[in-house]
């Protein structure tokens, strides 16, 4: 049975981040992508070249996608007021129709999608997941004031987000670390969580 390498919201994800990404290789296979919305392991119009990178590359290259992504913060989320699917805009990515919109932004370029909450799950970093929680339940506001935030504390992404951070650490501060992590959150989530009016 064939095995699916990449699947039509899989592909449109990496189509769509790819101008802020500029891989060689992802842009090389682009006009491929394009023509074929799903590539399984046994489709004939793959090489064996083309093949073995996106088996080696496609989790690399959605990871790297995830981050180039932010929620738009003059309007991170919308709720479709009709309770009637006809009605509901589509998904991006799965094109799927959506009640809840989640609003993203690539960052270098500003192109704006509508992605539903089961994209955002599947497809964005975890800082865009931990505001769309909070900016869903607690705060409409809150991408903005997180956007606010990181302009003036440039490092409050890295202590959060960045899994990379400081690799050389030796194991005596690694506690220290962690317990700046988890302060650094708790002082940001009660922050965002403050309803603002603007």
């Amino acid at each position: 049975m064939a095995t699916t390498i990449l699947t039509p919201a899989e592909n449109r994800f990496l189509q769509l981040s790819q101008p802020a990404l500029q891989l060689t290789e992802l842009t090389r296979v682009m006009p491929l992508l394009r023509d074929h919305p799903t590539i399984k392991d046994s489709s004939d119009f793959l090489s064996r070249s083309t093949r073995q990178l996106l088996l080696d590359q496609r989790v690399n290259w959605l990871v790297q996608g995830s981050d180039v992504w932010k929620l738009l913060a003059r309007l991170p989320y919308a709720i479709n007021a009709s309770d009637r699917r006809a009605d509901w805009h589509h998904c991006a990515l799965c094109h799927k129709p959506v009640r809840y919109e989640y609003h993203v932004v690539l960052r270098t370029d500003g192109h704006e999608i509508l992605v539903g909450s089961e994209c955002v799950k599947k497809f964005m970093s975890d800082e865009m997941q931990y505001l769309m929680t909070i900016t869903t339940e607690d705060n409409f506001h809150a991408v903005a004031q997180y956007d606010d935030l990181t302009a003036q504390y440039p490092q409050v992404p890295e202590i959060l987000w960045d899994q990379q951070a400081l690799p050389h650490l030796p194991q005596q501060h690694r506690r220290r670390q962690h317990w700046v992590k988890n302060g650094t959150k708790t002082t940001v989530t009660g922050y965002l969580k403050h309803r603002q009016q603007t």
